[in-house]
């Protein structure tokens, strides 16, 4: 990397500034890399340095972003209230709808962008992936207490079984979030059943 791909890499705020403030192609070349490589928090401080031009480049870049970089752009623009970019972006990809909402529960932890792409696009929040994780598993996965006390909130069963016969909380155990494992453990000694005991034996 450059130094200015080693200071966004790296989000050092100052450093990135000063760089940017050189030129405009030096602040161009930074908004760039930082959405083809999907670096948030360098995203952020660009935005802070000039929302203007980020939101500009988004706004002519944002059908060549892979999904990725397309939910960085939607998680930046609800952060920032670009309630015209977000439109943008989300009508421009209804396909990535439900993968996006997943992603936005794994990466972003994000509980305005999991609420706006529910209720913008009707989605089922029971929804389930190719390995029958529901969004409260992926929720586990990501360690976001907000989000899971949203989705059960919303009714979604702490006890669901998995392709790999895992609820939740096993999830949430098997990758170390303690706050996720201290808000589904309850829900785990409450409800399980005989059948559920035998299928957690076999894990």
């Amino acid at each position: 990397l450059n130094p200015l791909g080693c200071a966004l890499y790296k989000n050092r705020k100052e450093a990135i500034e000063f760089i940017v403030s050189l030129n405009n192609e030096l602040l161009d070349q930074a908004i760039d890399l930082s959405l083809n490589n999907c670096w948030a928090g360098a995203l952020e401080t660009l935005t802070l340095f000039n929302a203007n031009r980020v939101r500009e480049k988004i706004n002519n870049r944002h059908q060549k972003f892979s999904e990725r970089t397309w939910y960085e752009a939607v998680h930046l623009s609800l952060t920032q209230n670009w309630q015209d970019l977000l439109q943008t972006l989300v009508d421009g990809r209804q396909g990535l709808a439900a993968s996006a909402l997943i992603k936005a529960v794994i990466y972003g932890k994000n509980l305005l962008a999991v609420q706006f792409l529910l209720v913008h696009y009707h989605l089922d929040f029971r929804m389930t992936d190719e390995n029958n994780f529901s969004l409260l598993h992926h929720a586990a996965k990501s360690g976001s207490k907000e989000l899971i006390d949203f989705l059960l909130a919303m009714g979604l069963n702490p006890s669901a079984i998995n392709a790999a016969f895992q609820m939740p909380v096993h999830v949430a155990c098997g990758t170390g979030n303690l706050e996720a494992v201290k808000v589904l453990m309850p829900y785990f000694r409450s409800t399980r059943s005989p059948l559920q005991v035998r299928l957690l034996r076999q894990v």
